[in-house]
């Protein structure tokens, strides 16, 4: 959900505290000015998936609200996506149009998230992913979002960054295909393991 409201929708409301899916709601991009820092639905904790937005090497973008020490701070890529090519209007060649906030960091966090949840659903080597029916609740999934932040800590918000886990791999002397994927396997279930750790 690439929006957000700064009061309470009861409407709204009601549909996220009766939905069994995966939420990922943008906070906001109007800094420390609104009376709530965080916009719903990204406030309904436990339920929805926060997300703020960062530069491509985890700098927190200047729209989010201030980090806060109770909850996640999840932050993914947002600044400066490039979002396709549209026509000049004086030249009419086509150019980059570039976009930065919550709201393009938080499709791209769902992503991230759809990538994880299709490896874990895969045959083969994949099935080695423990509790993978976790991986569609918040807990569980935050807490795979939240290995792949480890150690990404800046200036208050967790940095997504999937290689930490989806290339768990790549430095170690791994040589089979299938080595790989069951050491990706492996962080998956480590994360969904302690996902209870951290509430």
């Amino acid at each position: 959900m690439s929006f957000g409201f700064e009061k309470t929708d009861l409407i709204l409301e009601k549909a996220v505290d009766n939905t069994n899916i995966l939420m990922f709601a943008a906070s906001t991009n109007f800094g420390a000015t609104e009376d709530h820092p965080v916009r719903f639905p990204a406030r309904v904790k436990h339920k929805v998936i926060c997300i703020h937005a960062a530069d491509g090497i985890g700098n927190p973008y200047s729209g989010n609200p201030p980090d806060s020490s109770k909850d996640e701070n999840f932050s993914t890529l947002g600044v400066c996506v490039p979002l396709g090519k549209k026509p000049d209007p004086k030249s009419q060649l086509s150019q980059l149009v570039y976009r930065s906030g919550t709201s393009v960091a938080t499709p791209i966090a769902a992503g991230i998230a759809a990538l994880v949840l299709e490896f874990a659903r895969q045959g083969g080597i994949h099935k080695k992913v423990e509790n993978r029916e976790k991986l569609h609740t918040c807990i569980g999934m935050s807490s795979v979002l939240r290995r792949m932040a480890k150690a990404g800590k800046k200036d208050g918000f967790s940095f997504i960054w999937p290689p930490k886990v989806l290339l768990a791999a790549a430095n170690h002397a791994v040589s089979t295909e299938s080595e790989q994927m069951g050491e990706v396997c492996a962080k998956i279930s480590e994360a969904l393991e302690s996902r209870y750790n951290w509430y």
